[in-house]
């Protein structure tokens, strides 16, 4: 598993999601390692996987990278195999995410 990041309750969490810039400022669910955890279970896949590579800076999407997202997003488990759908479909070059990532 990652490094996961420390902090003494969920405020202080918040506050340093923010920090780090790992969130545009919407609200987010603390991604703990018991809720990522889960997340990778209902994936049914190994954490370390990559499922690809992402724009625009061309970050690896690993399935437990992808479950720390979700967490934050607020899905459930439940959703975890459409969002590993989705991660597989958008890193294909002929999806051209670069284009909708454009503003």
């Amino acid at each position: 598993m990652n490094e996961l990041l420390e902090a003494e309750n969920e405020e202080s969490a918040l506050e340093l999601l923010h920090e780090l810039q790992c969130t545009d400022g919407l609200p987010v669910v603390i991604p703990t390692r018991e809720r990522v955890t889960r997340m990778v279970l209902a994936s049914g896949l190994d954490p370390e996987l990559v499922l690809g590579q992402l724009g625009p800076a061309g970050g690896i999407a690993s399935v437990e990278k992808v479950a720390v997202a979700a967490v934050m997003a607020g899905c459930l488990p439940d959703y975890m195999p459409v969002v590993i759908a989705a991660v597989k479909a958008a890193s294909k070059p002929e999806f051209d995410l670069a284009e909708l990532q454009a503003t």
